[in-house]
């Protein structure tokens, strides 16, 4: 099988794994020269327990406000500081789906940034949650899996301090197709850690 159909197999493969798993979310941040953008791919059964558990009571996927209390519940739950300076969450793209939800957002992050803290509790109030975190600057890349055993945040030492507006130079953006190899690679690699996840669950369950 050429390499580009599997690296795609096994990327829709991992957004199936992650739709129909409660307990798992997916949290990609891109830091630039200048912001972080946040991409989070979740169950949307997860989603709805953890708003549910929020709130503390029932609340209709029809309802006309439904949108509007998941993009609160993920300013409460999915927030980025810099240097220890919570940063502030505007708007939120969401797509909510039957299986699998995604919602994105991007923060300006101050100049002269050198510690960016990725905070994600989304899934708060379903047992056993999992969010795999990936955060990627300037070619590095930083993962953990967060849990209720190992916290909620991870605190990435931006390899260069994030440079002064006026000071910063102008990098080429990333073709269509780099980018969306680079989406396609992510995927393939919580593919791999869902898989290793769901391994180890099934171990602990038949001892």
């Amino acid at each position: 099988m050429p390499r580009r159909a599997l690296v795609l197999v096994l990327a829709l493969w991992s957004a199936q794994a992650l739709a129909h798993d409660p307990r798992s979310a997916a949290v990609e941040v891109e830091v630039t020269e200048s912001a972080a953008t946040v991409h989070l791919a979740v169950s949307q059964a997860g989603l709805h327990a953890a708003l549910e558990a929020g709130v503390g009571r029932s609340v209709d996927t029809q309802a006309e406000d439904y949108r509007a209390l998941v993009a609160d519940h993920l300013r409460r739950t999915l927030g980025l500081s810099a240097d220890g300076h919570e940063l502030t969450v505007s708007d939120i793209g969401l797509r909510l789906g039957s299986h699998q939800s995604d919602a994105r957002f991007a923060v300006e992050l101050p100049s002269g940034t050198e510690m960016l803290t990725v905070a994600v509790d989304v899934l708060d109030g379903v047992e056993g949650h999992q969010t795999i975190v990936r955060v990627r600057h300037r070619g590095d890349t930083t993962r953990a899996v967060l849990s209720e055993a190992m916290g909620g945040t991870v605190t990435v030492a931006v390899s260069e301090p994030v440079a002064s507006r006026a000071d910063s130079g102008t990098a080429a953006a990333p073709g269509p197709l780099r980018a969306g190899r680079a989406w396609a690679l992510s995927l393939v690699a919580i593919a791999v850690v869902l898989l290793l996840i769901g391994m180890t669950r099934r171990s602990a369950t038949t001892t």
